[in-house]
């Protein structure tokens, strides 16, 4: 997640989660926990759920409503985020060798050749780097098909036509991909320009 996506996010769980549930049901700081370990609990479940929607965490917010003790006192951030994985999964986080990857010359490489969503697939499910033209020219031509089959299905949604729910999730699933490469591209490249 890059930083104005985690500090959209940081907001939108203040905004949909925290403040309604401190300033509407009037939360309060459980008894036995000091007054910096509750301000740290919620920074850390500010941090932890920002990659939710804003649908999700008024879920989230109705689940953790349902639950509320006689005393009106917060549960722990394990519980909250207990319950926020049941309602929207957190995506996955990319190893060292993922980020480093796509932010060197190979990844701003596979941008301009366009195949950079499927490079940082490959990454995530490899132990190594692709090596040699044989890997590239797969990944390449991978690349090729998903850019027509994303490209067909945008114009058919645009069209009106009624898209297949496996061709919605595939749509979507993409989009993030591309999104989540894209973002590694550009802030790793941009802070080591810094």
């Amino acid at each position: 997640m890059d930083r104005q996506a985690l500090k959209d996010g940081k907001e939108r769980v203040r905004l949909h989660l925290l403040e309604p549930l401190q300033n509407v049901l009037r939360l309060k700081r459980p008894r036995g926990v000091a007054e910096w370990q509750h301000v740290a609990g919620l920074a850390e479940l500010q941090s932890r759920l920002a990659y939710m929607s804003e649908i999700d965490l008024v879920a989230l917010r109705e689940a953790v409503a349902s639950i509320l003790s006689r005393d009106g006192a917060w549960p722990s951030p394990a519980v909250v985020i207990g319950f926020a994985n049941t309602i929207q999964r957190p995506p996955p986080s990319d190893s060292p060798k993922v980020t480093s990857y796509m932010a060197s010359a190979a990844g701003a490489r596979a941008r301009a050749e366009g195949f950079h969503v499927e490079l940082y697939l490959w990454l995530k499910a490899h132990a190594g780097v692709p090596t040699g033209e044989f890997q590239l020219r797969e990944l390449k031509q991978t690349a090729e098909a998903n850019a027509r089959r994303f490209t067909m299905l945008l114009a058919d949604r645009d069209r009106g036509l009624a898209l297949s729910s496996g061709d919605l999730s595939w749509l979507a699933w993409y989009q993030s991909m591309r999104e989540r490469a894209n973002a590694l591209i550009a802030d790793l490249t941009e802070g080591r320009a810094a």
